[in-house]
């Protein structure tokens, strides 16, 4: 059965289909093999539109798109800032191995450099998923519903969903993980500092019980974390 995928305008050029021929076979694989044709004639639909109204329609989805490529941009930053401070307590970590050497005083100062790299990830976190995130799904959800609105408009968004799952959850799952791996990875390090500095001190039982108060605080957090995001 051949399925239109994808149908776009470019100005002043021709329309075209892309094609899709799905062959389901005994085995439950699936296999696709798009074909493209030119349809010379099938601008019949656009003939129909004013020219005026086309070109208000096209400017909507061009601010659209500039709007979502400025919040998504804003987004990669955050998250490159994000891999840059946990480099950044890395780097910090390995200087003061250098300088103290190991001694008591260097668990506390490691422990003190993941509580506060993992406040400062949490900061983009808010701003990344919280407040662009937000702001870009706005855009988002207009520009899909101006496409379904004009059928002859390029069906770009429609087929991001289909790609990645109604509103783009999946995207926004894997960016929660980026998260809160990172915060996870710093705030099991600091407990671990903190639980190997009170076993030189005061023994075993007292680190253990620091071990596992800091992991559940840890899980309670990244709890907070994922129930704090909109999936929808």
């Amino acid at each position: 059965m051949i399925k239109p995928t994808w149908r776009g305008t470019i100005i002043g050029s021709k329309n075209f289909q892309v094609a899709a021929i799905r062959d389901s076979k005994s085995n439950g694989g699936t296999r696709m093999t798009s074909t493209i044709a030119i349809m010379s004639d099938a601008n019949s639909s656009l003939k129909t539109i004013d020219n005026a109204y086309f070109e208000r329609t096209w400017k909507i989805l061009q601010e659209i798109g500039e709007a979502e490529r400025h919040f998504n941009t804003l987004q990669q930053s955050y998250r490159l800032l994000a891999s840059t401070w946990l480099l950044a307590a890395f780097g910090g970590a390995g200087f003061l191995f250098e300088k103290l050497s190991v001694s008591q005083y260097l668990t506390l100062a490691l422990a003190g450099i993941g509580v506060l790299s993992s406040f400062g990830i949490l900061l983009l976190w808010n701003l990344d998923l919280r407040v662009y995130h937000q702001l870009l799904d706005a855009y988002f959800e207009e520009g899909l519903q101006l496409e379904a609105e004009h059928s002859w408009l390029p069906q770009v968004r429609h087929r991001m969903v289909s790609k990645h799952g109604d509103s783009g959850e999946r995207v926004t799952i894997k960016v929660v993980l980026f998260y809160t791996g990172l915060v996870g990875l710093l705030q099991t390090t600091a407990a671990g500092c903190v639980g190997a500095w009170l076993f030189h001190r005061f023994g075993l039982w007292p680190a253990v019980g620091m071990v596992v108060a800091g992991l559940s605080l840890t899980a309670l957090l990244i709890r907070q974390m994922v129930r704090a995001v909109d999936f929808e």
